[in-house]
């Protein structure tokens, strides 16, 4: 049974990755912009198009607008009213026309205003319960009240799309406004007036109280009334007892009539006998006809002297002589009932018994009513004098209260009308408007503004989900590892020239092949072997090994490219082949070839390892391999295809991750990097390949 190789020292030790903060650079900023452009332009274009659609269909909006002049008046001003001496204290302008202000803004003020001008006209689709409160928010919200600078004048202003409606509506508002006005304002004291009115009403307060406490007293409301309506009721009781005694005597004479009338009538007598045709007649005359009709049917079908024909005409017969016995009539019932003579006797002594004794207690409650009210309209009538006292008073306090109201209220109503008048005038009223204005510009605006805010949501929200990696500084604060190189996805890159007849590279440029040879010096080693392996077989290992090796190869080193796990049609010799490469066998066993006019060797069948192998003979084997080369390079399957990368890390001197820019998830590749280190390997750094560049030429080169 095989396990990963690990050195015991570093099983327990795992390298915490630090992550790399490279500076980051307008291209890096504008890179994920243009990369997810189709998404910000979609985000860009929809609230823009919704904001077209809005300004397309947006009403006219007309202003009408009318103006106020506040002239300084006494409704402002407060005066002591006990000394005429105190000077009043006034309010200033500003102070007044807020409150003036407040007054044509009140939410009150509108909503009479809208049932004034009407519902319907203002907003002829409102429906429901809660039309009243929309249409009021919306008129308010219609309204503007400014005053204008250094002057006592405000005008007011209201938006609408009829402008006849709107300037009517406007002219209301002031109209209402005036009239409330003018009740807010009457609240003017008149000293002598109040004060004699207070002292008559306490006055009038004490009579009442009295009144109150004598009917409590005495457990009465109102003598006068009392004593009439127990006059109408002594009446009509005596009434109702004469009533009572001539019906008495109406039914004791029906009672004895009757009784006379009863004793020669019976109970019980015969009513009636029923006769009806005899049942039996009826069945055996239903039983003849279907048998004859059966014997005409069967006449049609069968000879005369056929046994069915015999059978009928028996049955014929038989049923005849039935016929013959049967009884004609029938004795239904005979009834006997209750004599309704006799019977309606008994009922009416029972009911003229019964009004008897209903008469004779309705008498019986009648006098004892008539008792208690004598005794009531005794005592009302004791108290009398004294109510009459009481009420009189009373009734000359409310005359004299109603009178000095009356002549109060009338100099109080002619003060506040003199000053409304005064200080306010309408200058200008609400004419309908002429012009109006949609709008659009501010909705185009407020388009262009949300669809801008929309794509950079869209672009912030697709680069904190996208996995991926689109620049080598993206990589490297992702994945905390270095950036070795950087290989371009460009069609229209062209190999360099060539002098030596050998074959050339097909991606990696040369510049990216010496700052990758610059990390593999940095290991300082006399032998270097180097293991380049992917996250998946998709990444373009194979191409990128097979460039390096053969631009390694120029700088005059010995390079084994090594194929750890070849695949069929997809390995570094098929990779070389495609770049026009011809190989030379040693002559050794031919498991190593040679690139004809290089110092590239490469591998036939893979390095003949597997999981069964320790640590210690992973590192015999590659030692054996590189010693008569200057640098091993290993081409190193995924791991998600083959764990032999994972057996040789500890054994190599470095591992370069090749990350494929966009496609390569950055969990992924964390994952494999994890695993490397956790089995005492290194990943020394990454190779970027694949790299597009979104943004356009012109914008790049001058960022």
């Amino acid at each position: 049974m095989s396990a990963i190789p690990q050195d015991r020292a570093q099983q327990a030790k795992v390298q915490a990755r630090a992550p790399l903060r490279a500076p980051v650079t307008a291209r890096d900023l504008l890179t994920p912009l243009f990369f997810f452009k189709t998404r910000a332009i979609i985000a860009f274009i929809l609230p823009l198009l919704a904001a077209l659609a809005v300004a397309a269909t947006a009403p006219h909006v007309y202003t009408a607008d009318t103006r106020l002049l506040i002239l300084p008046g006494d409704d402002y001003t407060f005066r002591n009213p006990l000394s005429a001496a105190i000077p009043g204290l006034s309010f200033d302008r500003a102070q007044i026309v807020k409150a003036e202000t407040e007054i044509i803004q009140s939410r009150g003020l509108i909503s009479d205003t809208v049932q004034a001008v009407g519902l319907n006209r203002l907003f002829p689709k409102a429906k429901g319960p809660g039309a009243l409160n929309a249409a009021v928010d919306k008129v308010a919200a219609s309204i503007t009240v400014e005053n204008i600078p250094q002057s006592n004048v405000v005008a007011i202003t209201m938006k609408g799309r009829d402008p006849v409606v709107v300037s009517d509506t406007l002219n209301k508002l002031v109209e209402l406004y005036l009239a409330r006005r003018r009740g807010i304002f009457d609240q003017n004291n008149t000293s002598s007036v109040d004060a004699e009115g207070k002292a008559l009403q306490a006055q009038l307060a004490q009579i009442e109280g009295q009144i109150m406490d004598f009917t409590a007293k005495n457990q009465v409301t109102d003598v006068p009334t009392e004593l009439g309506v127990i006059a109408a009721q002594m009446n009509g009781l005596r009434q109702q007892i004469a009533d009572v005694d001539r019906q008495l005597a109406d039914r004791n004479g029906r009672s004895a009539v009757l009784r006379s009338a009863q004793a020669s009538n019976p109970p019980k007598m015969e009513v009636t006998t029923d006769y009806s045709r005899s049942l039996e007649m009826d069945g055996l005359e239903q039983s003849l006809v279907s048998l004859q009709n059966q014997r005409r049917d069967a006449a049609q079908e069968y000879v005369d002297n056929s046994p069915v024909v015999r059978d009928l005409d028996e049955r014929i017969a038989g049923v005849k002589a039935q016929l013959a016995r049967a009884p004609k009539q029938q004795v239904n019932a005979t009834r006997q009932g209750v004599n309704p003579v006799r019977q309606d006797i008994d009922q009416r002594i029972m009911a003229s018994q019964a009004d008897a004794a209903g008469l004779m207690a309705a008498r019986s409650v009648a006098m004892e009513q008539l008792d208690q009210v004598s005794k009531l309209e005794t005592r009302l009538l004791s108290l009398a004098p004294d109510y009459r006292i009481l009420t009189r008073k009373r009734d000359l306090l409310e005359a004299a209260i109603t009178d000095l109201a009356k002549r109060g209220e009338e100099s109080r109503l002619a003060n506040s009308v003199s000053r409304s008048q005064a200080n306010i005038r309408v200058l200008q009223t609400a004419h309908p408007p002429t012009t109006s204005h949609t709008g659009r510009p501010v909705i185009l605006a407020a388009g262009v503004v949300v669809g801008i805010v929309a794509a950079t949501g869209v672009v912030l929200v697709s680069v904190a989900l996208f996995q991926g990696m689109l620049t080598p500084s993206a990589a490297m604060q992702k994945l905390a590892t270095p950036v070795a190189a950087t290989i371009n996805n460009e069609p229209d890159l062209k190999p360099e020239a060539n002098t030596m007849g050998t074959p050339e590279p097909m991606f990696m440029h040369s510049g990216a092949a010496r700052m990758l040879s610059h990390v593999v010096h940095s290991l300082s080693r006399e032998r270097c072997v180097v293991q380049v392996m992917g996250t998946d077989d998709n990444v373009g290992v194979t191409a990128l090994i097979a460039d390096f090796a053969l631009l390694a190869a120029r700088d005059r080193q010995k390079v084994l490219l090594l194929d750890l796990e070849p695949s069929p049609g997809r390995s570094a010799l098929d990779a070389l082949a495609a770049r026009g490469a011809l190989f030379e066998p040693l002559h050794d066993n031919g498991s190593i070839v040679r690139v004809t006019g290089t110092s590239l060797f490469v591998t036939r069948n893979g390095a003949r390892g597997d999981s069964t192998m320790t640590e210690r003979e992973w590192a015999t084997l590659l030692d054996a391999i590189a010693k008569d080369f200057d640098l091993l390079l290993i081409d190193a399957p995924p791991l998600s295809r083959s764990l032999l990368s994972l057996f040789a890390a500890p054994s190599v001197d470095a591992t370069l991750l090749v990350i494929e820019a966009e496609k390569t998830r950055a969990p992924v590749a964390l994952n494999t990097i994890e695993r490397i280190g956790g089995v005492g390997g290194e990943v020394l750094a990454t190779l970027f390949n694949k790299r597009r560049f979104y943004i356009p030429r012109a914008v790049y080169e001058r960022l």
